[in-house]
């Protein structure tokens, strides 16, 4: 009988705990031959502009372009201390920024990349990945794991979804 490796999805979504990646690391080395995937989906959340002038507003725009390249090269040191630990090849992709829309991202590329498991960071999240959100189904009809590390114990922690 033929192995099928798993399929693992890591999204990256630059709120990453320090720890972080050493448990996805830890979360990947543990199954045979998997095939991952890294997903970086930049959050484009930021406070609203205000101000009407141009002063303000230019700088508000510096700002903007600074938090983003800031963001990125976050992410990127993020997925820089998983690559080397985990089987080649990796394909790593970055999604377009999307303000506040950080489920539906995941959600849509999981219907399209079917994973067998998800490894996310930060239980903020968790209250917006709930049994059914991957696929859309009730609770009994998902057929992905989702891994989702707590910030305050950075320990892994196995939801079935």
């Amino acid at each position: 009988m033929e192995r099928v490796s798993p399929r693992v999805l890591i999204v990256i979504h630059g709120r990453e705990t320090a720890r972080w990646a050493c448990d996805a690391r830890r979360a990947v080395s543990m199954l045979h031959d998997p095939i991952v995937r890294i997903l970086a989906v930049p959050d484009s959340s930021y406070p609203p502009f205000t101000s009407v002038t141009p002063f303000a507003r230019r700088a508000y725009f510096r700002a903007v372009a600074y938090w983003r390249e800031q963001q990125r090269i976050s992410m990127q040191a993020t997925i820089d201390q998983i690559l080397p630990f985990v089987p080649a090849p990796v394909e790593v992709l970055w999604l377009p920024r999307l303000k506040g829309r950080l489920r539906d991202a995941i959600a849509n590329h999981a219907a399209t990349w079917p994973a067998d498991a998800v490894l996310v960071d930060t239980p903020a999240l968790l209250s917006q990945l709930k049994s059914g959100f991957l696929y859309g189904g009730p609770p009994g009809e998902t057929t992905c794991a989702l891994i989702v590390t707590a910030n305050d114990t950075n320990h892994l922690e196995g939801a079935n979804s």
